[in-house]
């Protein structure tokens, strides 16, 4: 039998020890994982439900949405929308709910009840009429109706002379009142008048009938042109625009306009007259617009006949004012509504 030598035992026993001493640890367990993060899982808090965002429609009474753009744009977070609905008149608002609340509120706080503004303008027409005459009548005691006669070489004597001095004073005063209602910021019109075939148009249209041609290889038709006729509006029209403003004041924008027909025959033609203006009134202020004078006057001295000196004239004076009353609720100023949410207006 065999024996091992104790210097390879020894040998064996310090290479054992040595794997022991130098071998890697192993690596540490994992703790269990936390049910609440597990994969597939999402923890919904207050944070992420502030940061989804949403639809919101905020309508608009008279703020302009380029106001509204200018300010608040710079609020939309990223990936925010904010975009203006015409039909609507509402701005639309793609964002969370505190860039829509602040918004609303921004709206709310400076946007204005929408108003009608009732505008009067009252025309005032003065005038005056003299008519100033000196009749000399002469009666020669002959047939003839002249007033000297000149018979046989020399002047007949009248029989008899009278004078007869006349002077007529005549005034007028006549109003024509007119009135718009319109909306805070757009424009009305008002017309009155006729719709006329454009004269002008008319001298000037060249008719062109139908011609037929007919020859041995048939018969060939055209039509005369189809006219399309000129129309033109003859009258009176007045457009206004008023702007309601916070301190109570008005701003009115008025186009008045007349046309008439000028000439005559083949010079007739539709002449325009406008004027344009602005004024700032109080609510319920009556403003003198201004207004202007005519005056027509002829002088005739006759040396031959009874008229021997008239003298006819007349003056006009055109004065034009202007009322604007805002149809607002009672009592209350125009920014903030009723209670209820609906609006009492008064008239």
């Amino acid at each position: 039998m065999k024996t091992r030598s104790p210097g390879l035992f020894c040998f064996s026993l310090l290479l054992l020890c040595a794997f022991f001493v130098f071998a890697e640890e192993p690596p540490p367990v994992a703790p269990p994982k936390d049910p609440a993060k597990r994969p597939g899982t999402v923890v919904i808090n207050r944070s992420v439900i502030e940061k989804e965002k949403h639809y919101k429609f905020i309508p608009l009474e008279t703020l302009d949405y380029a106001t509204l753009n200018s300010i608040c744009r710079p609020w939309l977070s990223e990936g925010g929308i904010m975009t203006y609905e015409k039909a609507r008149n509402s701005v639309l608002i793609y964002d969370t709910n505190e860039v829509i609340d602040k918004i609303a509120k921004f709206v709310g706080e400076l946007d204005r009840e929408a108003v009608n503004i009732r505008i009067d303008v009252d025309f005032i027409e003065t005038g005056s009429k003299q008519d100033d005459q000196l009749r000399i009548d002469v009666d020669s005691g002959l047939s003839s109706h002249q007033q000297l006669v000149f018979e046989n070489g020399k002047w007949v004597r009248p029989k008899n002379i009278s004078i007869s001095p006349k002077m007529n004073r005549d005034s007028s005063s006549k109003l024509n009142a007119q009135t718009i209602v319109t909306r805070n910021g757009y424009a009305a019109n008002l017309w009155v008048g006729n719709t006329m075939i454009d004269p002008s148009w008319l001298n000037n249209l060249i008719l062109t009938p139908t011609v037929v041609i007919s020859g041995g290889g048939g018969t060939a038709v055209i039509p005369a042109p189809v006219v399309d006729f000129k129309w033109v509006d003859v009258g009176s029209k007045l457009k206004v625009c008023p702007h309601y403003q916070d301190n109570g004041n008005i701003e009115v924008e008025l186009y008045p306009e007349v046309s008439y027909l000028d000439g005559e025959g083949k010079t007739q033609t539709v002449k325009v007259e406008q004027l344009v203006t602005r004024v700032l009134v109080r609510d319920g202020q009556r403003f003198y617009l201004g207004g202007a004078i005519s005056s027509d006057r002829n002088t005739m001295t006759k040396l031959f006949g009874p008229e021997f000196y008239t003298s006819r004239g007349s003056n006009s004076i055109l004065d034009t004012y202007l009322t604007a009353t805002v149809l607002k609720p009672s009592g209350r100023p125009l920014n903030k509504k009723a209670p209820d949410g609906k609006p009492e207006f008064r008239h």
